[in-house]
C-alpha cells in the first residue's frame, strides 16, 4: 500500500526509488515497512526518499556474510554530511541494506534451486522462459512467478495416468486458490503444463 503514503504514482523519482527496491525483492508491504522504521529512529519524513538513496547505495557494498561491513566514503559522506544522519541512524542504514542483500541472495538461490529442478524434468532454459511468458501472458503478476513455478512443480507430482482426471490435492489446491489466489484459468493453466512436463518425462 504505497497509495496510503501520500506518494505520486507517477513516474517520480520518488516512484523510481522505489521501483528499484522492488527489483531487489522489496515488495510493497516491504516498502511501508521500511518507511516506519526509518521515522521510528528519527528520520524525518521529508529526508526518507533520501535516505532510502542511501539504503540503495549501501546494498551494493554489503559484503559477504561474516566480513565487517565498512560503507565507501562516498556513502558514509552522502549519511553523515548530506542528510546529517548520526551514527545510530547510519548503523539503521546499513542493518536494513544488509536484509535486503541477503535476502536478494537468498531468493536468487532458491529461483535457481526451482529452474534446476525444471531442467532436470527435462525443460532447457529457453522452455523455462517460454513458460514464464504463458503465465505473463494470463495475467499472473512478475512477483508471483516463481511461486506459481514451484506450484506447477506440485501440481507435476500428482499428474494422473492419461485416461483419469487431474484433481489437485487439498494442498495444493489450498496453494494456488488461496495463498496465490489464482483464477480458475490460472489453475488450468498451470495444470496443463504439469501435464506437458509429465507427458516429456513419461
Amino acid at each position: 500500500m504505497l497509495q496510503n503514503t501520500g506518494f505520486s504514482q507517477e513516474a517520480t523519482p520518488y516512484s523510481r526509488i522505489n521501483e528499484q527496491f522492488k527489483r531487489l525483492g522489496v515488495d510493497e508491504e516491504g516498502l511501508n515497512n521500511l518507511n516506519h522504521i526509518l521515522i521510528e529512529n528519527g528520520i524525518s519524513e521529508e529526508k526518507i526518499e533520501k535516505a532510502k538513496r542511501g539504503i540503495l547505495g549501501a546494498v551494493r557494498e554489503v559484503p559477504e556474510i561474516g566480513n565487517e561491513f565498512i560503507l565507501s566514503e562516498r556513502i558514509q559522506n552522502y549519511l553523515s554530511n548530506d542528510l546529517s544522519l548520526s551514527d545510530e541512524q547510519i548503523k539503521i542504514i546499513k542493518a536494513l541494506a544488509s536484509r535486503i542483500s541477503y535476502q536478494k541472495k537468498g531468493t536468487e538461490q532458491k529461483q535457481t534451486g526451482i529452474n534446476e529442478r525444471f531442467i532436470s524434468l527435462g525443460l532447457n532454459n529457453e522452455g523455462i522462459t517460454k513458460m514464464e511468458a504463458e503465465l505473463i501472458a494470463i495475467q499472473i503478476p512478475k512477483e508471483k512467478i516463481e511461486k506459481v513455478k514451484r506450484g506447477i512443480l506440485g501440481c507435476y507430482r500428482e499428474t494422473p495416468k492419461e485416461e483419469e482426471e487431474f484433481i489437485l490435492s487439498e494442498r495444493i489446491k489450498n496453494y494456488l486458490t488461496v495463498d496465490l489466489n489464482l483464477t480458475s484459468a490460472q489453475i488450468d493453466l498451470v495444470k496443463t503444463i504439469a501435464m506437458r512436463i509429465s507427458k516429456n518425462v513419461k
